[in-house]
Order: C-alpha cells, then structure tokens, then sequence
C-alpha cells in the first residue's frame, strides 16, 4: 500500500511540477513564459522540467527529489520571501504556497524512495546502490 502511494505521489508531482516548467521555459499550458535564460525564473523552468521527468520515470529519485525540494526552498525563500518579507511565515499569504507544498513533497520522495513502477528498481548503477532504500 505505501509503495502505491508513493508512485501516486510521484505522479502528482511530476506532473504538476512539469507543467509549471513548462510554462516558464515554452509558454504552455499557461502563458506564464520567462525571457530566455532569465535568472530564476527561466532557468528554474528548466530544472523543474529535468526533476519532473525523473520523478515520473522514478528515476535517480534521490538526487531529483533532493535537487526539486532545495529548487522549492530556494524558490520560496528568495522569491515569496524576498517579495513580501513580513509575511514570510504565511506562504499563502506570500504566494509560496505551491513552493512549500513541492518541497515538503520532494523531500518525502527523496527520503522514502519512488514506489512502485520505478527506473530506479531495475537500474543498478554503482553509485546509486550505496543509497538504495
């Protein structure tokens, strides 16, 4: 039952996270298109794009979760944060919300593996086997 839970989760995320990228990087589904290689934001659109895709495949879930989860808090602090300071501890207030909620997410995938249906089950690349949950 966790597992399945956790391949749930990882869609969600995956999706909802790489259609956030893809709007900042390609202008779709939402018209929300950053200038090319703009910093953070276009740039982010790209990381976002790269973690959705290995969070899906459940692929290299450790390194994608932990890089999508300090992408998050990065985003949270130094955009939401940075925008309305007095609020920094109401992400709905500040418009972190979605950050908050990414990378408490992340960080759950990264901690608590890929669940079913995952890359990472069949792949076995040295490196990853000394984390392999």
């Amino acid at each position: 039952m966790r597992r399945a839970a956790l391949l749930l989760t990882r869609v969600v995320l995956g999706v909802s996270f790489g259609l956030s990228g893809t709007s900042a990087v390609f202008g779709h589904p939402n018209a929300t298109k950053a200038d090319v290689f703009s910093w953070p934001y276009w740039w982010g659109g790209a990381i976002e794009i790269v973690v959705a895709v290995a969070i899906l495949a459940g692929a290299f879930t450790l390194f994608a979760g932990l890089i999508g989860a300090g992408h998050m808090a990065y985003a949270y602090l130094f955009v939401h944060v940075a925008d309305h300071p007095s609020q920094w501890w109401n992400a709905y207030a500040n418009g972190g919300l979605a950050a908050s909620a990414f990378s408490a997410g992340f960080l759950l995938i990264a901690l608590f593996g890929p669940g079913l249906f995952a890359l990472d089950s069949v792949l076995r690349i040295p490196l990853l086997e000394r984390f392999r949950y």
